[in-house]
């Protein structure tokens, strides 16, 4: 996308997509927002990443930032995500079953809702 283009000054006035129960508002038109902009199941994307190191008192204890490859495993809906951090609920077919988060998040989870 060109600086300055009409497509870039609309996303810029946008500023992110917005998700509602059963309809969404993209930042993108919908070709882009779901094709080539998507993080598409098993598709490569070129990304910007960002590793914080958290201390265990909650402070930042290192941060990079750094060009990436990313490939996603599944397509997943934010109660299908909440699904397995809370875990309840039934697995989605080809999906992880529902209560195995890493344990690395699950222990994350845990110190987040301490605080």
């Amino acid at each position: 996308m060109k600086q300055g283009s009409a497509l870039d000054e609309e996303a810029f006035e946008r500023g992110t997509s917005v998700y509602f129960p059963g309809r969404a508002i993209a930042m993108l038109p919908e070709r882009l927002s779901n094709g080539i902009c998507s993080l598409n199941p098993r598709v490569e994307r070129l990304t910007f990443s960002v590793d914080i190191e958290i201390d265990r008192r909650g402070r930042f204890a290192d941060r990079k930032v750094y060009k990436s490859v990313i490939r996603t495993k599944e397509r997943m809906t934010y109660t299908d995500v909440n699904a397995i951090l809370i875990g309840v609920g039934a697995a989605v077919p080809g999906r992880t079953a529902a209560g195995e988060a890493p344990a690395a998040t699950q222990e994350l989870l845990q110190r987040y809702r301490s605080l």
